[in-house]
């Protein structure tokens, strides 16, 4: 039955520094509920509240009244949507912001790295991505892009690859591009005797080749005043890397625009880091039926000071959020281990 239940989500953010909070309940089919609040100043301002087919408007919200009059609002239609395609000003605006919400894979890279690559063009970010890669210590001292024919393949590449390779960039009108990064190379005295190139792809580790696809979007943000959200932002970087690029986001210098940051990390490293507030903690909880629960911090709020330490007390099990783990010791000696022989 849960499977076809209605599910609810709510945001709240900022848009031209004022506060709105917009949600929807839909199921399946439909749209249960829907609701948008306004707080200019300190009392919240009811802009719309939906009940299925039944809405409440505020009277301001003029291009809401009409569409809603004129019945072009579906049962499985956002109002908010809705009103956006009637040139609804305020509608408009928050689509736009959410437009602006930017999910990325923190263990699949490649598929932001041509992003990455492509805003190499501008000679001024090539300069902010390379502060970057030289800032993390890895060792870079410029990058270029290289567009590669089937010729310039390495040689022990085998023919069915290649002839793969040839069939599919036919089809697709394309070519191998790849990133080729410089770094110094010193003799037995320590001094610079040259540079030396690498394929970003083929010689760089897992670590630099992910760090280099995020600097594109992070950057994108920071400069748009956007949102970014990164699956396993933590996998492949060291955890002091990792601090920060939490870092850039915290600080009013280099995050101006109050550009968010929102990741998913098993790394409680980050919780002893002093970079969050308790607001900026959540954990989520699974229950035996798997069902994930999501809370944060502060609902600790009587219990937990802000000079605690939130790593210890997490890997103690005082905010919840942790693995019921079996003894695996147990598990698989050899008085418990079942034989499949007969």
């Amino acid at each position: 039955e849960s499977e076809n239940d209605s599910s609810e989500f709510e945001l709240i953010f900022l848009l031209d520094n004022e506060m709105f909070r917009y949600g929807f309940e839909a199921s399946p089919n439909k749209i249960e509920a829907e609701w948008l609040y306004h707080k200019p100043k300190t009392k919240e301002i009811e802009l719309f509240y939906r009940d299925g087919q039944e809405f409440n408007l505020h009277r301001n919200f003029t291009k809401g009244n009409t569409v809603v009059k004129e019945g072009l609002v579906r049962d499985n239609a956002l109002l908010l949507s809705v009103a956006a395609q009637f040139n609804d000003q305020l509608s408009g605006k928050i689509i736009n912001w959410f437009k602006g919400l930017k999910s990325i894979s923190g263990i699949h890279e490649e598929g932001y790295r041509g992003y990455t690559m492509g805003r190499t063009e501008d000679s001024n970010y090539k300069k902010k991505i390379l502060n970057l890669l030289k800032a993390a210590d890895f060792g870079i001292q410029d990058i270029s892009i290289e567009t590669r024919d089937l010729t310039n393949l390495p040689k022990d590449m085998p023919k069915k690859v290649k002839d793969l390779l040839a069939k599919k960039l036919s089809e697709e009108n394309a070519s191998i591009v790849d990133v080729i990064t410089s770094h110094r190379k010193y003799d037995v005295s320590g001094n610079h005797s040259c540079d030396v190139n690498f394929s970003l792809d083929v010689e760089e580790s897992s670590g630099t080749q992910k760090f280099f696809s995020l600097t594109g979007p992070i950057l994108d943000v920071l400069e748009n005043g956007f949102t970014l959200f990164v699956d396993e932002l933590d996998s492949k970087l060291h955890p002091n890397l990792v601090c920060k690029i939490v870092s850039l986001f915290n600080s009013k210098d280099s995050n101006p625009k109050n550009a968010q940051l929102i990741f998913n990390t098993h790394d409680t490293n980050l919780l002893s880091s002093g970079l969050f507030r308790r607001d900026q903690i959540w954990f989520t909880e699974k229950d035996r039926y798997g069902e994930a629960k999501l809370y944060s911090l502060t609902e600790f709020k009587s219990e937990v000071r802000k000079t605690e330490n939130f790593e210890e007390n997490y890997i103690r099990g005082k905010y919840g959020a942790v693995p019921f783990l079996s003894d695996f010791e147990n598990l698989i000696s050899s008085n418990t281990l079942v034989s499949d022989e007969k």
